[in-house]
């Protein structure tokens, strides 16, 4: 499945500070699996 850049940039954005959010956060947030985030 190929996910918007749109909603790559957020999730990345979230990762990285100020923002440090969990894998599990971002995830429940988004409904993107958190094996798919790690890559």
């Amino acid at each position: 499945m190929r996910y918007p850049k749109e909603l790559k940039n957020s999730i990345i954005a979230k990762m990285l500070p100020p923002n440090n959010q969990s894998l599990s956060q971002i995830q429940q947030e988004t409904g993107v699996p958190e094996g798919t985030l790690k890559l």
